[in-house]
């Protein structure tokens, strides 16, 4: 998966997580595709500064869906489902398939 995807995908399971100032930047860095220098003149701080603010909240986000997971469970439930409506015959092992991961 694409990096800038994947950091969007993550901003919206564990944004909340994030203090106010890195989700802000991570929101207009990803979501409303602000420059590094847009989002510096918008926080009043330099270039690298966001830049490193930035680094550090996408280590942050990938920390806690490898202690988490739910991105990639959202992932796996969404190939499941999108399977067992492409094969409905076997609907029951598909739903058992996703019950399953959540045990």
């Amino acid at each position: 998966m694409d990096r800038f995807v994947r950091n969007g995908l993550l901003l919206g399971y564990y944004g909340g997580c994030l203090t106010k100032t890195q989700r802000a930047m991570m929101q207009l860095y990803y979501e409303h595709d602000y420059s590094l220098g847009e989002i510096a003149e918008t926080h009043s701080m330099s270039r690298q500064a966001v830049a490193d603010a930035l680094r550090r909240a996408e280590r942050a986000l990938e920390k806690l869906e490898n202690e988490i997971g739910m991105a990639e469970t959202a992932q796996k439930t969404r190939a499941l489902a999108q399977e067992g409506t492409q094969n409905p015959e076997n609907a029951s092992e598909t739903l058992q398939k996703i019950f399953g991961m959540w045990e």
